[in-house]
């Protein structure tokens, strides 16, 4: 019998980024009119943009990314593109052996940067992806399983805890804040 190595799994599809001009001219849309709340936000200068996760109630994540200098590889995209979706993101046991086991399967991966080890990324090329980049990430810096959790799920945990017996309360809590379901007290 052949002893195969393990394929590099796919834990969960994160987000979807979409390229913008202007988180100002963006945000009125997606967090305002179509209720996205904002987790998480930062500067990745590597790659020349600011970003910004906004999560629905059903627990999906929109990224903003918008350009920041002139020689932003983000800009060219926006001038080429326009505004639009720019990747899909995927999250992996192990960045570094998904994009080898695609290589040696014949698909083209770039820009793969696993320098900061909560943040390991490589970018599967649009040519061997259907026309749409491939984020794949893996790291402590991935958006976290909590963010993702629908607030429909979260409420009715939340309702499931006051209706329980004063004496189970905090054992039940724990449990649901171990699961991300609930704030910790």
């Amino acid at each position: 019998m052949i002893d195969h190595p393990p394929v590099p799994r796919i834990l969960a599809f994160d987000h979807t980024g979409l390229a913008v001009r202007s988180f100002d001219r963006a945000l009125p849309l997606y967090r305002d009119l179509l209720g996205g709340v904002e987790i998480q936000r930062g500067y990745y200068r590597e790659a020349g943009l600011n970003w910004l996760a906004l999560r629905y109630p059903n627990g999906s994540v929109l990224e903003l990314v918008e350009p920041v200098g002139d020689d932003s590889p983000l800009r060219r995209f926006l001038e080429e593109h326009g505004e639009g979706v720019h990747h899909l993101t995927f999250i992996a046991d192990d960045t570094a052996a998904l994009a080898a086991d695609l290589k040696a399967r014949g698909y083209r991966v770039v820009g793969e940067d696993y320098h900061n080890p909560n943040w390991q990324v490589a970018y599967l090329s649009p040519r061997a992806a259907c026309g749409t980049v491939i984020q794949l990430a893996s790291g402590a810096d991935a958006i976290p399983f909590e963010a993702s959790i629908p607030d429909e799920l979260r409420a009715r945990a939340e309702a499931l805890l006051a209706s329980a017996a004063e004496r189970e309360r905090p054992l039940l809590r724990r449990f649901a804040a171990q699961l991300g379901l609930v704030d910790a007290e």
